[in-house]
């Protein structure tokens, strides 16, 4: 209501919760009656989890179903789907890790209702990383508690032809989720969850996949560039931070490149259950 920036006021709104748990209800989005109900007793019974993950679909503008949730998870995060069915309990590393593969795996913050101590554990809402503030927020709460998720649709995510949303792919986001992930791969190597993972965890490889979503868009800036006062500049940024990007293409196409060849999303997933011993299908809990 202050109308001082939209993390600003969500952080106003943390600072008014005097109730065991809070939901945060965003725009025109809505949710199904039972939300309440559901979430609060499944969280009554886990009394060491402070996060309720649940499905959710998009509608359009006239309140009409465009996906539901296992066509959106099937595109996006194909690896969630195995838990999609039922109701489990998704490790704390489990969720971090796949943060760093995948973005924010919750997609909404509609879908997550949170018991009240998060809000001391992850503390509040950054304003320094424009419209990803939420990713980075929800990350931090992979460093806190295990999820809880249960295979109901309790929510809706209103999404439509010319939101006032900025672009997920644009250069400036990618630069944040990169700043942003960087961050949180600092603070998991000082937190409670480092000695789950077992070894020192590869920066290169947790961070590829980002790393290379905000290359992409460096360089595509660089071809699209409409002076040559633009593309210099473009250039000088793009060799500063990806100086083997065109050497690498070229050895590429002689069998010779030195450098690690990207795993798709999917793959990283994998990889990084794998590598680190993540807890994949999750753990079924009774309600």
């Amino acid at each position: 209501g202050k109308r001082q920036g939209m993390y600003a006021d969500w952080n106003y709104c943390l600072e008014q919760v005097n109730t065991e748990y809070f939901y945060f209800l965003t725009s025109d989005d809505f949710c199904y009656p039972q939300l309440i109900s559901k979430t609060t007793q499944a969280l009554d019974k886990h009394l060491d989890i402070d996060a309720c993950h649940f499905k959710f679909e998009y509608i359009n503008e006239h309140d009409q179903i465009t996906r539901c949730y296992e066509d959106i998870i099937s595109a996006e995060m194909p690896i969630y789907l195995s838990g999609s069915d039922y109701y489990h309990r998704r490790s704390a590393l489990f969720e971090v890790m796949m943060h760093f593969v995948y973005r924010t795996v919750y997609r909404t913050i509609t879908s997550l209702v949170l018991r009240k101590r998060v809000i001391a554990k992850v503390g509040p809402f950054s304003s320094d990383f424009g419209s990803a503030g939420d990713y980075d927020w929800t990350l931090r709460l992979g460093l806190h508690t295990d999820i809880l998720f249960m295979p109901e649709t309790l929510t809706a995510w209103r999404k439509y032809d010319g939101q006032a949303t900025q672009s997920p792919h644009s250069l400036a986001n990618n630069k944040r989720i990169l700043d942003i992930a960087k961050v949180n791969y600092s603070r998991l190597l000082e937190s409670s969850l480092r000695q789950k993972l077992g070894k020192t965890p590869d920066a290169e490889m947790i961070l590829s996949r980002l790393s290379n979503d905000y290359e992409f868009e460096l360089y595509k800036q660089l071809h699209q560039s409409r002076s040559v006062a633009a593309a210099i500049r473009d250039l000088a940024v793009a060799l500063r931070r990806y100086p083997l990007h065109y050497l690498d293409a070229i050895l590429k196409r002689l069998g010779r490149s030195p450098l690690r060849t990207q795993l798709a999303r999917d793959e990283l997933a994998a990889k990084l259950v794998q590598e680190y011993q993540l807890q994949w299908p999750p753990t079924p809990i009774r309600l």
